[in-house]
């Protein structure tokens, strides 16, 4: 019996587990979607990436009487990785070591990480999460029959054996009846999944839960493999508890909804909009079954009929600046709205749930935008051209802007608006970098928000991190006079409220105190920097950023360790040249190349 058992979790499964899913094939197919970067395949086809700051950890879902919980299968780490943390490999590798030595899911998680930090590459902005989710090199396509019918009785094998074993741990747990009951219904999940299949592979499957009749205490021990991979401690005080409550069917139901899911609601516009941040689930496309595993009650019996969720999007007076878009699923599954781009405006408002379940009762989210208007100050954040007239070309351009880090965005107050000859609407902007060699240049500028942001920020959060290497000032009055404090690069700050003050804004500390609201000075939520760095090689101490004037050496022999200060970047003031991340030190700046320091601390 043992053996039946363990052929179902470590080799029925190995389906699903060991690298039966293997990680996506990017799709290379033609589509165009706001908010990504068009691409093009060997085939000529286009594609769409989405830029990725951040990649949440893998979890699996679950909902007990409190309600919608989370279970990350790393919960020793941090719930999210920047995609900078994520590149710097070797800091991130000694993070899992450190954490869960030995541990192949772990290593496959960081790997896959790696992956999403590179960018999400979608052939559509309708693309499923199972066609993501299924390698079709190695896999059939979920719309393949009884594709989805086969693997759902692999999501019912996982989610009815982990609550067995939990339930094995409750005191007051009837075996005799559990055998009799969960036996007719997995063999039923099983026979529907073989008697549509001409796949011979599932009959160990079939066989395996024929010996559940069988089943002892000993299971436990042939459950901690499946438990490991999704990081689920069996020795901890409330496993019993939560797993027992498992509803194998409701994970099934669950699973459906998931893979059905378009990839696009996954990703979560960052702060600044011109990038993304990945939800948990995928980062569990590397080698997990999906278990979203619904804990709690029975599957609902109610008779309603599920309503809409509407979409709205209108500018501040409610005029409508797009068409409403409705959202529409069964009774109890899952919605992601998501904001457009709308050029020449921007996000500052959202009014209801985002996220939510669908129910009997309609359901609406408004999206309000305001418009750049005269004397707005905006910043590129991709490379841009300014412009001689509204038609853009080589002959008509004055400048180029490069890329530049948040801190060393060029800044630009709109004078007006314009439009080229076949009505792309355009900014028209004066230079305003005071210390730069382009200071007081005019010309046009393109309005689209993947390339444009305003360089105030238009909403309150909750936090934010002082990211000016000269830290900033907090005053008394919202037209920041009266001076209060200081507070230096690196300090987390909690916000209570944020205030217009003429066509910029200010953060309203909870002590009462203001201060800027301005994106290249300070940055929504933490800023991790790294405490202390050891050289790899040789390096050199600078007195400026821009690693001139060099006033030390350190000799490779001599490993030696400093202590961050904070940071900066190369080229604070030069727009025509991108920048380079410089760690500031005792007596000056340092690299932050990875091939010369590793981080330590």
């Amino acid at each position: 019996m043992l053996k039946m058992v363990h052929q179902l979790t470590l080799a029925g499964l190995a389906l699903v587990l060991f690298g039966g899913l293997l990680s996506p094939v990017l799709a290379q197919a033609a589509s165009t979607d706001a908010g990504g970067t068009e691409t093009t395949g060997a085939s000529g086809d286009t594609a769409t990436t989405y830029k990725i700051s951040s990649v949440e950890m893998p979890y699996i879902s679950y909902i007990t009487a409190s309600g919608s919980q989370k279970h990350y299968w790393f919960p020793k780490l941090h719930l999210s990785y920047t995609s900078d943390e994520i590149n710097n490999t070797d800091t991130l590798t000694q993070t899992f070591d450190a954490a869960y030595p030995n541990n192949r899911g772990a290593g496959n998680a960081k790997t896959m990480m790696g992956e999403l930090a590179d960018g999400v590459t979608l052939s559509s902005p309708q693309e499923k999460f199972g066609e993501y989710y299924f390698d079709f090199q190695k896999q059939p396509s979920i719309s393949t029959p009884g594709f989805l019918s086969r693997y759902n009785s692999l999501v019912y094998a996982c989610s009815w054996f982990i609550k067995l074993d939990a339930q094995l741990r409750l005191p007051t747990f009837d075996l005799n009846q559990a055998k009799t009951d969960y036996y007719q219904n997995a063999l039923q999940q099983v026979k529907e999944a073989t008697d549509n299949s001409d796949n011979e592979d599932y009959d160990p499957l079939k066989d395996a839960f024929m010996s559940v009749k069988a089943l002892s205490n000993q299971l436990s021990f042939e459950v901690d493999p499946l438990c490991q991979q999704f990081g689920i401690d069996e020795n901890n005080p409330d496993f019993a508890q939560k797993f027992s409550q498992v509803n194998p069917a409701e994970t099934v139901s669950a699973t459906d909804s998931l893979l059905n899911k378009p990839v696009r609601s996954l990703l979560t516009p960052s702060t600044d909009s011109d990038s993304y941040v990945t939800d948990g689930t995928l980062a569990t496309v590397t080698e997990e079954p999906i278990m979203a595993l619904y804990f709690g009650s029975a599957p609902s019996t109610s008779t309603a009929t599920s309503q809409p969720v509407t979409i709205h999007y209108v500018d501040d007076q409610g005029n409508t600046l797009k068409p409403d878009k409705a959202l529409s699923g069964a009774l109890g599954a899952t919605y992601q709205a998501d904001p457009l781009t709308i050029d020449g405006y921007t996000l500052s408002k959202t009014t209801g749930p985002e996220s939510g379940t669908f129910s009997g009762t309609a359901q609406s989210v408004t999206y309000t935008y305001t418009a750049v208007t005269k004397g707005a100050i905006i910043s590129p954040t991709q490379k841009v051209g300014l412009y001689a007239t509204p038609d853009f070309s080589s002959n008509t351009r004055k400048q180029w802007y490069a890329k530049k880090s948040r801190m060393n965005r060029p800044m630009f107050r709109v004078t007006g608006t314009a439009k080229s000859k076949n009505g792309t609407p355009r900014y028209q902007v004066i230079d305003v970098n005071s210390q730069g060699k382009t200071a007081g240049q005019t010309g046009y500028m393109t309005t689209n928000t993947a390339d444009v942001t305003p360089t105030y920020y238009a909403t309150t959060h909750n936090q934010l991190t002082v990211i000016n290497p000269s830290g900033i000032n907090a005053y008394g009055q919202q037209n920041l006079t009266q001076q209060k404090a200081h507070y230096r690069q690196g300090q987390v700050l909690t916000i209570k409220n944020i205030v217009t003050q003429g066509l910029t804004t200010r953060f309203v500390l909870n002590n009462g105190q203001f201060i800027t609201a301005n994106k290249k000075l300070v940055q929504a939520g933490t800023v991790k920097l790294p405490k202390r760095v050891q050289a790899k090689t040789a390096v050199n101490r600078y007195d400026t950023a821009n690693l001139t004037q060099r006033n030390h050496h350190y000799a490779k022999r001599a490993h030696a360790t400093f202590t961050v200060q904070g940071w900066a970047y190369s080229n604070a003031n030069n727009f025509s040249k991108r920048d380079t991340l410089r760690y500031k030190v005792t007596g000056g700046y340092m690299t932050a190349n990875t091939h010369f320091v590793r981080i330590v601390d």
